[in-house]
This record gives C-alpha cells, structure tokens and sequence, in this order.
C-alpha cells in the first residue's frame, strides 16, 4: 500500500495520527505471526469458546438441521 497526496506525490504514511499513538501502528505486513504468539493456549481457547457463542450455526427456523462445530463442541466441553 502506497500513501499519495492529492497530486500523486508521496505522502507520510499514518501522519494523521497524534505523534503519542504513532508507536502504536503496526508496521509488519498484515497476518505475519509473531514469535511465540501473543496469546497463551488458554487464552486462544477462551476466545474460540467466546466466539462459538456468536458462530454456533443455530439456525431457529430449522433447528433439526442443528450440527455444532467440532470446535466448538470442544471448546464448551472444558
């Protein structure tokens, strides 16, 4: 990604933010995983079982059809 003025030149990237949150931007490219993760294996776990809450795939209108994830079948067993 290129940042560009309105006249083509290039621009300063992230200079709209106030100098004392600029250290907080994130320079690496996207989706590159740091060394050691950043999160510990329960804290992973705690939030696939926070999000299974909002994926589950309960449809109300079929609940027949019901199947729950392995995931999260896993992750609402511990």
């Amino acid at each position: 990604m290129s940042y560009r003025k309105a006249d083509g030149q290039p621009d300063v990237r992230f200079n709209d933010l106030p100098i004392q949150y600029q250290a907080n931007v994130a320079v690496r490219p996207p989706f590159t995983p740091l060394p050691g993760g950043r999160l510990t294996p329960a804290e992973a776990q705690d939030l696939i079982t926070y999000l299974c809450t909002f994926t589950d795939g309960f449809d109300p209108r079929n609940p027949g059809a019901y199947r729950q994830s392995k995931q999260c079948s896993n992750a609402v067993r511990r």
